[in-house]
């Protein structure tokens, strides 16, 4: 059965996490939805799942998990993206941090203590 990401916005509605890594989602205007990351393309979709401190990275075409990016921190609820698209951020509540995610590695960078406990993320682009 699948579980409804409560952090997703109606962009992402629904994943499943069965072995076979395929999901079953509702994408409403990804195109100018900004609470759903993607990469430049629009090839890729970003969703923080809290349950189990990773990151989905969801082909937009076949709606597939291509990979999960692990180790992120506690609980991430919020996530943004780099305007180049090269980074990726994700807000940690119970740790108290923020995940730098390398996209093209899709490894975590750094992990920056902000105290409280951070559950969103807003990126934007410099001037």
């Amino acid at each position: 059965m699948p579980r409804q990401l409560r952090d997703a916005p109606c962009a992402v509605c629904w994943i499943l996490r069965q072995p076979a890594r395929s999901v079953a989602v509702a994408l409403h205007d990804q195109e100018r939805d900004p609470r759903v990351p993607r990469d430049r393309a629009g090839a890729r979709l970003y969703v923080a799942d809290g349950n189990s401190d990773d990151v989905a990275v969801i082909d937009t075409a076949s709606l597939a998990v291509v990979t999960t990016i692990a180790d992120i921190g506690t609980r991430p609820w919020g996530i943004g993206i780099s305007p180049d698209g090269r980074k990726l951020y994700t807000a940690n509540g119970p740790s108290g941090d923020v995940s730098i995610v390398d996209v093209a590695s899709g490894k975590v960078d750094a992990r920056v203590a902000v105290g409280g406990s951070p559950w969103g993320i807003a990126v934007a682009a410099p001037k």
